[in-house]
């Protein structure tokens, strides 16, 4: 049996996974990370790593970028693979996770639907293309008011994706933090600014 820590594990996917686990017989969470705990889960939820007290096989972050320095310092010294699934990385952020990943096994993504890794390997095949043929590449993103992270990660999945079959030429991170700057409360990202200069 895969034993889990459910990091986030009170917000939205936090307790979709913790029902998945509830019906599955080869998976169980022995432990949750979450600034609240509302006793609503069948496993003891810390507010930090440090105070986590059980074994465990692996961590499935849904979390915030806010837990990342002690959930990667836990991975390493107690070598439990991770599972990142928190998006909203700051450059620095990403690299510590890299780094990291050199000491422990960690799988990053900021999804993980079928539906969208689907879709970024359909971008990964059909970019050049369309980029040879005079095409734009155009990413656009509506949220609620209350979205943490702009864009989303899946927003960047797909522009990171687009980028490296364009061998990494376009810089459109800034064009996002310009267009950001300017958003109202109702929005669409568009990630095209330097996208769509082939």
């Amino acid at each position: 049996m895969t034993r889990i820590i459910m990091a986030g594990c009170n917000g939205r996917m936090g307790k979709v996974i913790s029902s998945l686990c509830l019906a599955d017989a080869d998976a169980t969470i022995v432990a949750g990370v979450d600034i609240v705990d509302d006793g609503s889960n069948d496993y003891k939820v810390y507010n930090s790593y440090a105070d986590i007290d059980v074994e465990a096989d692996v961590i499935i972050d849904f979390s915030s970028p806010k837990l990342l320095k002690d959930m990667l310092q836990y991975a390493i010294d107690k070598k439990v693979p991770a599972v990142i699934c928190t998006t909203g990385y700051t450059d620095n952020e990403i690299a510590a996770i890299k780094e990291a990943s050199n000491k422990v096994a960690i799988l990053r993504s900021g999804n993980m639907s079928l539906g969208i890794n689907t879709l970024v390997k359909i971008m990964e095949t059909i970019t050049k293309t369309l980029a040879e043929a005079g095409f734009d590449i155009e990413i656009v993103e509506k949220h609620h008011n209350q979205k943490v992270d702009a864009p989303s990660g899946t927003a960047l999945l797909l522009a990171d994706a687009i980028n490296g079959e364009l061998d990494n030429e376009m810089d459109y991170k800034q064009a996002i933090i310009d267009f950001i700057s300017g958003m109202s409360d109702n929005y669409a990202i568009k990630i095209y600014k330097e996208l769509t200069e082939f």
